[in-house]
């Protein structure tokens, strides 16, 4: 499913989830963030730090909604 909002649990809404699949009775929950390819360290460094932390940060608030929605733990 690609697009997928689960309904708010709590104050914090936990927003789009980007791509979510099920196989095998498991849960894939991606954030598809820049199919860029970095050319310098520099780039490297800050794409490391700067958006794949907070791509990180994003699936776990969309994972602790979707586990609260399944009512799972």
């Amino acid at each position: 499913m690609v697009g997928y909002e689960p309904r708010r649990a709590d104050a914090q809404d936990a927003g789009e989830i980007d791509l979510l699949a099920c196989l095998d009775g498991v849960i894939f929950l991606l954030e598809v963030k820049s199919g860029f390819i970095r050319s310098t360290q520099q780039e490297v460094w800050l794409h490391r730090t700067n958006t794949l932390r907070k791509a990180a940060r994003q699936l776990r608030r969309k994972s602790v909604a979707c586990c609260k929605h399944c009512n799972m733990t």
